[in-house]
């Protein structure tokens, strides 16, 4: 095997060890919680109701997931929404879920499964905010580099179902199974937290929005300022009745991944303890300095790029271009790449950096295609990508890398 294809099969591994389905049919082997509906939520929706139906007879629920898995099949509705911008078909789902609640009962037990994209795919705009208001506002968010906290925490206080809002309405038990995409885990930031208490004020969500300029009407600034849209302060006897249980995060990729590429490469592998969480471009040569001094390394994260210039591509085929402009990959290969198998608005999960890419790339400026944010049409040229279609997970992004002499 070449050292692209070692680093692909690691990758793979870590995908493989957050697969959803796997994940809440383990879970719920050992618990039984004999369930009354199930409401699954984001890009690994499908494959985790799976996981339920295949431990625990549900007639009654409902999936959000993407366009792109909209065909799954299921005895309940399956909605295939927009992201990472809201649409309508969001929108109607959002509806569809808060009346399903609404007309739940206190002895129902209602099993919601969680993933990552589940922010975007579930839109609940607080009137006077309009669907297309936080369409703006989400864009607005997503080109300034807004961290995946600060956009959520934003959502929690704009729309009625996060920040705690599914489950205020249900009467009933919940037991809420999630997979974080989220570094550090926090409850109210995976999907914006539909049944986690949240944390922050409107004040929060006024400042964030005013730091990265994002436009907004009067009537939303103005009930943002006057605490209008405040989450209800934790209370006993509503979370008494919810459980929350993470069943698979971003570190549990990385260190299938490392397992995976000690085997393959036959050496100690480095994990990196601490995520890749600032920009694209800084983390990129991070990453490649870093690979060469211990060798063989695997890290995770979710970075941030800044939009700059007019071109396409994603944070990970941003940190692959950002490598190689500094020299990486010169010996050996890096692979950086998102466990959901979509980096960005493109069908690339991420690209590699090596010598191959160097040679195909002669006569290009690395540094010209990063100053117009075009990763993808480097990459692209050179025949670099690394493309998977959808996994149906996601647990944010994987770098790795391998040093040989």
């Amino acid at each position: 095997m070449s050292t692209r294809e070692k680093l692909e099969a690691a990758f793979r591994a870590g995908v493989d060890a957050v697969e959803p389905r796997k994940l809440v049919r383990g879970w719920l082997e050992e618990h039984e919680i004999g369930p009354s509906m199930l409401i699954a939520i984001g890009k690994a929706a499908p494959a985790m109701a799976q996981g339920a139906l295949d431990t625990c007879d549900v007639e009654m629920g409902v999936v959000v997931t993407t366009r792109e898995q909209a065909d799954a099949v299921f005895p309940f509705p399956v909605f295939g929404a927009g992201h990472p911008l809201p649409d309508q078909i969001g929108l109607e789902a959002g509806e569809y879920v808060e009346e399903v609640m609404k007309n739940t009962r206190e002895d129902d037990v209602v099993l919601v499964l969680i993933s990552g994209g589940g922010s975007a795919l579930l839109p609940s705009p607080r009137p006077p905010l309009t669907l297309e208001g936080l369409m703006t506002i989400t864009e607005a968010l997503l080109e300034k580099g807004a961290s995946i906290q600060e956009m959520n925490t934003v959502r929690r206080h704009l729309e009625r179902l996060k920040g705690g809002g599914l489950a205020r309405i249900c009467k009933g038990r919940i037991v809420s199974l999630l997979i974080s995409d989220v570094i550090g885990d926090q409850l109210e930031s995976i999907a914006s937290g539909p049944t986690a208490p949240d944390p922050s004020t409107c004040k929060d969500a006024l400042d964030i929005l005013d730091k990265y300029g994002a436009r907004m009407s009067d009537g939303v600034r103005e009930r943002l300022q006057d605490g209008e849209w405040e989450s209800e302060k934790p209370d006993i006897p509503l979370w008494s009745r919810v459980e929350n249980h993470i069943l698979a995060n971003n570190r549990t990729a990385v260190e299938a991944a490392a397992r995976k590429m000690e085997e393959l490469f036959g050496r100690k592998a480095c994990t990196v303890p601490e995520p890749l969480i600032g920009e694209a471009w800084e983390e990129g040569k991070r990453f490649a300095e870093l690979v060469e001094e211990k060798s063989l390394v695997a890290a995770g994260g979710e970075t941030i790029v800044r939009v700059r210039g007019n071109g396409k591509g994603g944070r990970n085929q941003e940190m692959a271009l950002s490598a190689l402009d500094a020299g990486g990959g010169a010996k050996g290969a890096l692979l950086f790449a998102s466990t959901d198998g979509r980096d960005g608005p493109t069908d690339a999960a991420g690209a590699f950096c090596d010598m191959e890419v160097k040679r195909k790339g002669k006569g290009l400026e690395p540094r010209a295609y990063l100053d117009d944010n075009d990763s993808y049409g480097f990459f692209s040229r050179t025949g670099a990508l690394l493309i998977t279609g959808s996994t149906g997970t996601n647990v944010c992004d994987l770098a790795l890398g391998a040093w040989e002499d």
